[in-house]
């Protein structure tokens, strides 16, 4: 039977109608391969979105108990999804968010919801609540964190000790969850008091510092930063991937005034790698009379980086001299190495000032796709050698495209399907296929 709450009629449609489409959209006891996981988490996106409007229309309650089935149903779903990539855990994390904020608004018992997701998480072996612990403190009221922080202590306290503490062990995911809990609360002490004697990685050492630095207390926050750093020049690379120490280590230094001290970092990341954010960042430190200066010394370091790492920039300041020098010092192995998008756009910033230099790029482009013998791929190659003929035409090079078309008819003789076009791209007709990407990428 169904309850009153679920007869209720909301845009049309019963609540218990909702509930069976969400529960039809999972498709439990059927497996989703890798090739079908985004386009599956994308229909469970849409279902999620309609729950929130439901919770967003003043019922609140009726989307907690919907949010509840459709988490329990990503709990049984996760081994029958097949190398997600994290987009499936991902996807379960928001479904718990969702849920918990909607027990808020309903002002549901806290005890309830506190031991609801402490069972969620001592049977989420497949990480779909991974980081659901840093959204806590930002959703639930104080007192609920606190009541949850006590709960993990207990059962931190009652799992055998683990010398190894390998990941997946019970003991290691709940040390995750209540060093994570005490980071959103800003509790320092009892963070370090989880870390063992000497095994404070570098990760510890970036949430210490984002605790005293948002305290206020910069100069114990910019300590935890160096020592993070001392971690990981020991270590290696590999656990600060992203540069958050650096990075912290220059929004300390800015805020501490040492105007000097973030210029010097600043411009020794540009050095190890040219990009348009730190670019804009050393400019708006630089007097405003320096700055043309700083300007050709910028360009200067990006020219003698190595390629293709200044790219992007010479695109996005326009510097168009300086892109076709680049080019100019870059070997063909380079650029065919390089990721053909980025060559393209960087053809298309070429094509009007150096149609040759653009007519060049395209064409390693299209022989790099034609050397991977994928037929799925000849329409891209055939856009290529397109604009290599139009730009060759277009900078009085007519001999160079005709050597082109020898050379091809010679090599790839044997690919029927694409010479067959070719032949007539050779004619001087044009290719209507759309250009580099055939499709648009979904963004999960």
């Amino acid at each position: 039977m169904t309850s009153e709450s679920e007869t209720e009629i909301w845009k049309g449609k019963r609540i218990v109608d909702i509930k069976i489409e969400m529960e039809e959209a999972l498709k439990i006891g059927r497996i989703v391969y890798y090739s079908c996981v985004p386009r599956y988490v994308s229909r469970l996106l849409h279902h999620l979105k309609r729950i929130k409007a439901l919770v967003g229309s003043d019922r609140p309650r009726q989307g907690s108990e919907l949010l509840h089935a459709f988490a329990n149903g990503c709990l049984a779903k996760t081994g029958e999804v097949v190398d997600s990539g994290g987009l499936f855990q991902a996807f379960g994390s928001k479904i718990l968010n969702a849920w918990i904020f909607a027990r808020e608004l309903a002002t549901a018992d806290p005890e309830e919801t506190v031991g609801e997701l402490t069972a969620w998480l001592e049977t989420d072996y497949y990480k779909i609540g991974f980081h659901i612990e840093e959204d806590l403190a930002d959703i639930m009221r104080p007192e609920i964190v606190n009541r949850f922080v006590r709960i993990a202590r207990n059962v931190l306290d009652a799992l055998p000790p683990d010398d190894e503490l390998e990941a997946n062990s019970p003991r290691a995911r709940w040390l995750h969850n209540l060093k994570i809990l005490c980071y959103a609360q800003g509790d320092w002490e009892g963070y370090l008091q989880l870390c063992p004697a000497g095994k404070v990685g570098v990760i510890d050492c970036v949430r210490m510092a984002k605790i005293h630095q948002i305290q206020g207390e910069r100069e114990l926050a910019l300590r935890w930063v160096e020592r993070g750093i001392e971690y990981e020049s020991n270590a290696g690379p590999g656990e600060d991937s992203e540069g958050k120490l650096r990075r912290l280590r220059i929004e300390l230094l800015a805020e501490l005034g040492c105007k000097r001290d973030v210029l010097d970092l600043l411009w020794g990341d540009f050095r190890r790698m040219p990009d348009h954010g730190l670019y804009q960042e050393i400019q708006a430190l630089t007097h405003p009379k320096q700055r043309r200066v700083c300007h050709g010394r910028l360009i200067q370091i990006t020219k003698e980086s190595p390629f293709p790492q200044g790219v992007s920039l010479f695109i996005e300041l326009g510097e168009i001299e300086a892109l076709a020098d680049y080019f100019n010092g870059a070997s063909v192995d380079e650029i065919r190495e390089a990721r053909g998008e980025l060559m393209v756009q960087a053809a298309r910033a070429l094509r009007r000032r150096y149609p040759g230099k653009a007519a060049e790029i395209y064409y390693i482009t299209a022989m790099k796709i034609l050397d991977r013998n994928k037929r799925d791929s000849y329409l891209r190659a055939l856009r290529c050698l397109q604009h290599t003929r139009n730009y060759l035409l277009m900078a009085g090079m007519r001999e160079n495209w005709d050597e082109i078309v020898h050379y091809i008819r010679r090599k790839h003789i044997r690919k029927i399907s694409f010479m067959h076009k070719f032949e007539r791209l050779a004619a001087g007709e044009t290719v209507s296929e759309p250009a580099w990407l055939p499709y648009k990428v979904p963004k999960y």
